[in-house]
């Protein structure tokens, strides 16, 4: 009896062996395996987060790059220039051949109406023009008389946008308080024929005449043309053809006269 007893013990120990090496194992992947995982995913987690804040500046300053539009205002017409002497009515598009880059054709070429409002003879102006995506358009205009217009064009024949914006407008210009030799030569136009005559006793050596196209109110085209008669005699006319007025009409804006000393 006490033998048997004994026997049926045997077993319970190795059962109790066996539940504290299960304990020791638990308690080992608790202490040691759960703490290293649970490490591993915040850092993870960090390197994603660092990720998304390295990527968002270089979007930022991609999109920046990608769109050059200028954040200054955009200015009002008309835009006052040369102390006050001239004013930029207006910024538009015209399609047909460009009078200021030797007839080129072109399309949506951008093209200005300039008015000179003071009391004097503009004899030459420069102007440029910036836009908001930073594009800078050139304008020449010669040979503008006190209180007149005139449509002017890209000297590069330079095409803009139809909702084109303008953040900066710049004059150099010169102008002429004298009369010009009206008393000395008269015009008379006729389509494009103009006839010069001589109301002084003498010869006149040199006689140049600013032609320039009407259209409506305004002139077409900023660069006036220019036509030299040489040694007039007194009383005599002569007949210039302003072949360079493309729109069929010409009127006489300005003549003088250059007198030379001659070699005797």
């Amino acid at each position: 009896m006490g033998k048997f007893e004994q026997k049926k013990k045997q077993p319970v120990g190795l059962l109790a062996a066996v539940a504290v090496l299960l304990v020791i194992v638990v308690a080992g992947i608790v202490l040691f395996v759960l703490p290293q995982v649970a490490e591993k995913e915040p850092k993870e987690e960090t390197a994603a987060s660092t990720a998304s804040r390295q990527t968002e500046p270089q979007s930022a300053e991609t999109t920046a790059q990608e769109s050059p539009l200028s954040t200054a205002p955009a200015l009002e017409f008309p835009i006052s220039l040369a102390e006050g002497k001239l004013t930029l009515e207006s910024l538009f598009q015209f399609d047909g051949f460009n009078p200021d880059s030797d007839n080129v054709e072109g399309k949506n070429i951008a093209s200005i109406l300039l008015r000179n409002v003071s009391e004097e003879y503009l004899t030459e102006a420069h102007i440029t023009v910036k836009l908001a995506d930073g594009t800078e358009l050139g304008f020449t205009v010669t040979e503008l008389p006190a209180g007149k217009s005139v449509m002017a064009f890209s000297v590069e024949n330079q095409s803009i946008a139809a909702d084109a914006v303008c953040i900066d407008a710049a004059c150099e210009a010169a102008f002429n308080s004298e009369a010009d030799a009206a008393d000395k030569v008269t015009a008379e136009v006729n389509g494009l024929q103009i006839t010069l005559t001589n109301n002084t006793d003498a010869t006149l050596e040199e006689i140049v005449v600013y032609c320039r196209c009407p259209f409506g109110e305004d002139y077409f085209g900023g660069i006036a043309y220019r036509y030299t008669v040489n040694d007039l005699p007194a009383g005599e006319s002569t007949t210039v053809d302003a072949v360079d007025c493309i729109l069929g009409m010409a009127e006489v804006v300005r003549i003088a006269v250059n007198e030379f000393e001659r070699e005797r």
